[in-house]
């Protein structure tokens, strides 16, 4: 100590020793006279003011940054001066470590409020609020700057406001305490985000000639892919491999990225080079392969050329040809995937004969259910001629005769079904009873042969008395139809009520029989009798299982008859009769009655169904004029009624299969896409839609 102008000040010496940060507590001249009390107690206040507001201050910084040893430690003897001759140090060092302590316990945080801190954040950040989570995410990592999730959550917002020199300082800050490689990797992500994309290069290909391993290559290009350079991120990957001397480095990472890129070829070779080295993923890239080739031809060339040229080398060929079939199935190339399927054939029946066929039939099924029928019928006549002792000749002969069926050749359809029975012999074998069922179906729907129709499925009942199933509910249901259609109400009500009996503990077969035994009131005018039996189906509890059509059906009757009951006597009846006439096969007295009705009652609420009728029953009768007239008709007067958006599908199916203008026909599905975007045709429009762009883009 020494005096000037009568006070007592503090030499430079002493100041510096008790101020070490340079924070002038005492400002009055670095004097003490504004405390009282004996010299020696004035020094220590002020020394005790110097500690409280270094360490508030430096809190942060100091605390945690501080080494190995313990910070409190370190700074109670940074805050003890050096020049304390004449105060008893004993009572000295007791009283600044109790106010030590007292601020310390005031200023830190629990692991609790840490965590409850980092919870605010993290919601203020789900909330759109970057500032405020970035106040508290600074806080956070100031007070402990080598915690990852204080790090990245401050990186997340200084990163979305732009605040790049105060995530630099952050870095840095960060770098002090740890030898943090994703730090590292920031520091150059900064440069590329102030668009300094040379000095990050520069700053990253440093790094990584100081950190060669997977994981700095990976951050990396990481970086790189968040700010959208893919290429340069390939590079860095590609580069990863050739100096870690590791081609099956990144492979998931760059098939991504030549996705991105449109570079399908390139992608196909990155997952085939994933599935060699993980044969148990090849769902996985069979879905990658499937996702690439939907909806586009020029896709599935790149692709099936890339597959084709890796199969000399491959270890996993039937994985590969598993793949190709997959891609050629999708699209449509029913031939290429046949082939394929037939290698696969080879390949498996090799290994496991007792399973012989199993391929040929997995793509004839396939081919069958997507319509392909041609190709269906090819497929299932190689099991038939070639593979005879295959466990699945029967399915294959059932098979056949759907395909047939399904290209109109009924003759040859019915062999097909009669050789299933002849070898299925006995009362119990359900390949023949679906055989007698399918031939029924054939009589019934096809051929309009009722009373042939009646013959089988009379066969059914008795031959398979004691089979229950869905089988024989069909043929009761088929039985009671039968009847309906030859005009025996009587009789068709008796075979409705025993396959009610028969699946009584069944709510879709009550529902069933509800719905055909209203269908027939409808038919006979007995409009209050009708709704009487719909409402059961459409308030009846069921699981969420159960098929809902007949609810479906069921409101759309009760809608139709709330909305024509005040003409019962009349549009309504006319229209009920001229649906009775076509559940009996005659198409023309339906066409007449229905013709009349528009003529008698032109201002009717059930105009829109007469006329959406009208366009069915053309249709089957191949007047296809006469049907687009109706349907149109709909279109531009009754657009918005429960048939606006079915007579456009209909129209569009007309042009597309009756006409075969297939441009016309991809308009009007595309139409339907855009007017109607809540229709139930919708997905099967669009999928229609897709399938004429490619044909009329290819012609």
């Amino acid at each position: 100590m020494q005096k000037a102008n009568g006070k007592e000040q503090v030499t430079s010496g002493e100041w510096q020793a008790f101020s070490p940060l340079k924070f002038n507590v005492c400002k009055k001249n670095k004097d003490f006279s504004h405390h009282k009390g004996t010299k020696d107690t004035k020094v220590f206040l002020c020394e005790l003011c110097a500690f409280v507001v270094k360490f508030v201050s430096g809190l942060s910084g100091l605390w945690f940054s501080a080494t190995k040893q313990e910070p409190q430690l370190k700074l109670f003897f940074v805050a003890v001066p050096f020049s304390l001759q004449n105060l008893k140090m004993g009572c000295r060092v007791f009283i600044l470590a109790f106010c030590f302590l007292t601020v310390t316990a005031a200023f830190s945080q629990t692991p609790q409020q840490s965590a409850a801190q980092l919870r605010l954040a993290q919601d203020f950040e789900r909330m759109g609020q970057f500032d405020r989570a970035a106040e508290i995410y600074q806080t956070l990592f100031n007070g402990e700057p080598r915690n990852g999730n204080y790090y990245f959550g401050l990186k997340r917002m200084m990163v979305q406001l732009r605040r790049y020199d105060d995530w630099t300082a952050a870095i840095n800050r960060r770098l002090e305490v740890v030898d943090d490689l994703n730090a590292r990797v920031d520091l150059g992500d900064m440069e590329f985000k102030r668009g300094q994309a040379a000095r990050a290069q520069a700053m990253w290909k440093e790094l990584l000639q100081k950190y060669p391993q997977p994981g700095a290559y990976a951050l990396v290009a990481n970086a790189l892919v968040e700010n959208r350079a893919y290429d340069e991120a390939m590079q860095i990957y590609l580069e990863a491999r050739q100096q870690l001397h590791n081609p099956s480095l990144f492979v998931l990472e760059l098939a991504n990225l030549y996705t991105l890129r449109l570079n399908y070829a390139a992608a196909t070779m990155e997952y085939l080079r994933f599935l060699e080295a993980n044969p148990r993923q090849f769902p996985f890239v069979q879905s990658k392969m499937n996702e690439m080739t939907r909806d586009d031809a020029k896709n599935l060339e790149a692709v099936a050329k890339a597959i084709e040229a890796a199969l000399p080398q491959s270890s996993q060929a039937a994985s590969l040809q598993r793949l190709l079939a997959g891609i050629f199935m999708q699209g449509k190339e029913y031939g290429r995937s046949l082939q394929a399927y037939q290698t696969l054939e080879r390949l498996s029946s090799a290994a496991d004969k007792a399973n012989v066929g199993s391929e040929i039939f997995s793509f004839a099924e396939q081919a069958r259910t997507a319509g392909a029928f041609a190709f269906a019928e090819q497929a299932y006549q190689i099991i038939l001629r070639e593979l005879p002792n295959s466990p699945y000749v029967l399915p294959a002969q059932f098979g056949l005769g759907q395909s047939l069926q399904g290209q109109g050749k009924y003759a040859e359809a019915q062999i097909a079904f009669a050789s299933v029975i002849e070898k299925a012999p006995g009362n119990r074998n359900p390949w023949a009873l679906r055989g007698l069922l399918a031939q029924g179906e054939i009589l019934f729907e096809n051929l309009r042969d009722v009373k042939s129709a009646i013959t089988i499925y009379t066969q059914i009942n008795e031959r398979f008395a004691q089979v229950g199933g869905n089988e024989r509910l069909e043929a009761l249901f088929r039985l009671g139809d039968c009847y309906l259609a030859l005009g025996d109400e009587k009789q068709a009500i008796s075979w409705y009520e025993k396959a009610r009996q028969l699946g009584r503990n069944n709510q879709l077969i009550i529902d069933k029989v509800n719905y055909r035994e209203a269908r027939l009131a409808f038919y006979q005018g007995r409009f209050s009798a009708t709704k009487n039996l719909l409402e059961p189906i459409v308030n009846a509890e069921r699981n969420e299982n159960e098929a809902e059509s007949m609810v479906n059906d069921a409101l759309e009757l009760l809608l139709l008859l709330d909305a024509n009951m005040a003409d019962s006597a009349g549009a309504l009846l006319s229209f009920a009769r001229a649906e009775y006439a076509n559940a009996q096969n005659q198409s023309s007295a339906a066409i007449d009655t229905l013709e009349s009705l528009l003529k008698h009652f032109p201002e009717s609420n059930i105009s829109p169904q007469a006329l959406f009728s009208l366009g069915n029953l053309y249709t089957g009768q191949q007047k296809f004029d006469a049907a687009i007239a109706r349907f149109r008709k709909i279109l531009s007067d009754y657009a918005a009624s429960v048939v606006g958006d079915r007579a456009l599908f209909r129209l569009a199916e007309v042009h597309e299969t009756g006409l075969r203008d297939l441009r016309q026909a991809q308009s009007l599905y595309e139409q339907l896409l855009k007017d109607y975007p809540q229709s139930l045709f919708l997905e099967e429009a669009r999928r229609r839609a897709r399938e004429l762009a490619e044909k009329n883009k290819s012609s």
